[in-house]
C-alpha cells in the first residue's frame, strides 16, 4: 500500500523576488521624486518670471507717467501765455529732464514736473500728494539693485531719501532722443547718451523722448548656465545660472 504524502507548497517570496520588488519600488519613487524636483523648479522659475514682469511693467509705467507729464504749464492756463518750451520751467527753476551716463555702473535719470490744477500730476513716485507746483524725481539703482527714487520738490529745504521702488535690478540705462531745429527750419533728430543743457534758444537741442532699459535677475538657479543674451548697453552677457530679463521702453515727452 503506497501512502500518500503531503507536499507542503511554498508561501511568500523568495530572497531574489523581495530584492527585484524593492529595486522597481525605488526607481518608481525615484521618477516620482524627479518629477516633482522638476515640476517645482518650472513653477519657481515661471514665478518667478511673473514677479519680475510685473515689477518692470510697475516701474515702467511709473517713470513713463512721470516722463511724459515732463514739462512746464502755467498752473492758471487761462492766460494766453500758459505754454513754455519744455526745457525750462516757469520759474526757471528746474531742468525738465536730466540724468548721469555712468560708463561702470547703472545711469541716474531726473524727471522735473510741473503740476498745476487742472494738470492732473499732482503725486510724486511713491503716489504722495506734492502740495509745490514744481518737483523732481531722481530714479536710480542702489547697492541691494533696488530701483529707487527719491523726490524733492522746488525751494524745499527737507531732504527726501531714496525708497526702493522694485527689486533685483542690475542696470538702468537711459538714452535721449534729441530734436534740434537747423537755420532752414528742419528739425533733426538723434539718439545721445546725455541730454542737452537747458535752453530758452530755439535753435537749441532739446529732448523729445527718453528710452529706458531695466536689467532684472532672477534669484532661482537654472540649467542654461552660458546661455548669452543682450544686456542694456548692447553688448551679449552670460546669465550665469540666473534668469534675465531686459525691459526697454520709449516715453515721449509730452511737451516738445
Amino acid at each position: 500500500m503506497n501512502k500518500s504524502r503531503n507536499i507542503s507548497l511554498q508561501k511568500g517570496m523568495t530572497l531574489l523576488e523581495l530584492l527585484v520588488g524593492i529595486t522597481l519600488g525605488a526607481m518608481v519613487i525615484a521618477a516620482a521624486l524627479g518629477t516633482l524636483v522638476m515640476s517645482k523648479s518650472i513653477t519657481s522659475t515661471t514665478d518667478e518670471l511673473a514677479t519680475m514682469e510685473q515689477d518692470a511693467t510697475f516701474a515702467l509705467n511709473l517713470m513713463g507717467r512721470l516722463i511724459s507729464q515732463a514739462g512746464s504749464l502755467e498752473p492758471n492756463q487761462k492766460t494766453s501765455d500758459f505754454g513754455i518750451p519744455m526745457i525750462s520751467f516757469r520759474e526757471r527753476a528746474m531742468v525738465v529732464i536730466n540724468g548721469t551716463n555712468n560708463t561702470d555702473s547703472p545711469d541716474v535719470l531726473t524727471v522735473g514736473t510741473q503740476s498745476g490744477s487742472s494738470v492732473g500730476v499732482n503725486v510724486d513716485c511713491f503716489g504722495n500728494s506734492v502740495e509745490a507746483s514744481e518737483y523732481t524725481s531722481t530714479f536710480d539703482v542702489g547697492g541691494n539693485n533696488e530701483l529707487r527714487c527719491t523726490p524733492s520738490t522746488a525751494g524745499s529745504t527737507t531732504t527726501t531719501s531714496a525708497q526702493a521702488i522694485i527689486p533685483n535690478v542690475y542696470d538702468l540705462q537711459v538714452h535721449y532722443r534729441v530734436a534740434q531745429q537747423d537755420a532752414a527750419g528742419n528739425v533733426r533728430l538723434r539718439l545721445e547718451n546725455n541730454p542737452p543743457a537747458a535752453s530758452l534758444n530755439t535753435m537749441d537741442p532739446y529732448v523729445t523722448a527718453v528710452h529706458v532699459c531695466l536689467e532684472m535677475r532672477g534669484s532661482e538657479i537654472i540649467n542654461n548656465a552660458n546661455a548669452q543674451y543682450t544686456n542694456c548697453r548692447g553688448g551679449d552677457s552670460t546669465v550665469q545660472q540666473r534668469m534675465v530679463k531686459v525691459f526697454r521702453h520709449v516715453f515721449y515727452v509730452r511737451v516738445s
